[in-house]
């Protein structure tokens, strides 16, 4: 969803990171000048992805509570929330809440 968000993706987004997604990370990583362009989705991508794009919507910042969130990117925005378990879910374009996360559909980190 970071990359649609980006415009690095096309909206038919599978939650599978293949090498579309793979190359889109990559584009995505160049085009920052500060990232390595390795096409991996790790810890300083998604450091540098949430910066200034995560906007409070509702809920609360207390631990054990829902904090909804909206990620801006540079072309579309969506809607995103984390748990009260600590853990992270989007909606897709369909209105349908998905986990974000390791190992859902793929060997790597997955939001869309």
């Amino acid at each position: 969803m970071v990359l649609w968000a980006n415009g690095y993706l096309a909206s038919d987004i599978d939650g599978v990171f293949g090498n579309n997604t793979k190359n889109a990370t990559r584009s995505y990583q160049n085009d920052t000048d500060y990232l390595e362009a390795d096409g991996s989705a790790g810890k300083a991508s998604w450091s540098y992805a949430a910066l200034g794009q995560i906007a409070y919507v509702s809920g609360s910042e207390s631990a054990g509570q829902t904090l909804n969130l909206r990620y801006d990117g540079w072309t579309h925005s969506f809607s995103m929330r984390r748990l009260g378990d600590g853990n992270y879910e989007f909606v897709d374009s369909h209105g349908s809440w998905h986990k974000a996360g390791y190992n859902y559909r793929t060997d790597g980190f997955t939001m869309g």
